[in-house]
């Protein structure tokens, strides 16, 4: 993914003192703006990957009981004295 980006930012040069909507007026902040960008898409990236890792965890606890109730290991289940 990372790669790609890199080679969109390659591409996506611009010649102009206006690059995507923002006017930059010398090289370093055209830099900045695309690091900006690049950090943007980051975080909405970690935020995606942040929410399947939620989701992630809980079919597991989810597949975890579904086995033990498969397996008859119940923790709670404790035998009766007679």
């Amino acid at each position: 993914m990372l790669a790609e980006e890199g080679n969109a930012s390659a591409s996506n040069s611009c010649n102009t003192n206006t690059c995507n909507g923002a006017t930059t007026s010398t090289q370093s902040s055209t830099g900045q703006v695309n690091w900006q960008v690049r950090c943007d898409h980051l975080r909405l990236l970690n935020s995606h990957l942040e929410a399947e890792r939620a989701k992630l965890a809980q079919i597991r606890l989810q597949l975890e009981l579904r086995l033990q109730e498969a397996t008859g290991n119940h923790p709670s289940m404790k035998p009766t004295s007679l």
